[in-house]
C-alpha cells in the first residue's frame, strides 16, 4: 500500500522531490484515485468528519472533467450536496473562494448552536 498513517507515500515512484505532480484537474488514476478512495473509507467509518469538497480552479474551459472529479472526490469522502445540489463548491477566483469558505463558516457555526446554544 501506498498509504501510511494517512499520508501518501511518495518515496517509491521516483518523481521530481518525491511529489506527485498534476494540473489540478486531472484526477491521478495511478495513485490519486485509490488515495481519495482509501481516505475516504477511513473518513466514512469514522462517522465523526464533515467532508467539504472545494474546486478552486480559474481554468473553465474543462469544467465538465473538473466537476466529474469533484463529483467522485465528494462521493468517495461522503460530502453532502450544498445549496446548489452538487456535493462540492466551486471557485474560481479569490473572492468566489472567500464567499465558499462564509458558507461553510455559517454552516459549522450554524452546527455548533445547536449543539452549544447560542452565544449571548
Amino acid at each position: 500500500s501506498n498509504v501510511n498513517e494517512g499520508y501518501l507515500d511518495r518515496s517509491p515512484y521516483n518523481r521530481t522531490y518525491g511529489q506527485i505532480a498534476g494540473n489540478g484537474s486531472d484526477l491521478d488514476r495511478s495513485y490519486g484515485v485509490p488515495y481519495v478512495s482509501h481516505m475516504g473509507q477511513i473518513v466514512k467509518n469514522d462517522g465523526k468528519i464533515k467532508v467539504y469538497v472545494i474546486g478552486f480552479s480559474a481554468d473553465t474551459g474543462n469544467r465538465t472533467d473538473f466537476s466529474e472529479n469533484l463529483a467522485k472526490i465528494a462521493a468517495e469522502t461522503g460530502a453532502l450536496p450544498t445549496q446548489s445540489g452538487d456535493p462540492y463548491f466551486l471557485a474560481g477566483d479569490e473572492d468566489e473562494l472567500d464567499l465558499v469558505f462564509g458558507e461553510i463558516q455559517r454552516e459549522i457555526i450554524n452546527n455548533l448552536w445547536h449543539i452549544d446554544g447560542p452565544k449571548l
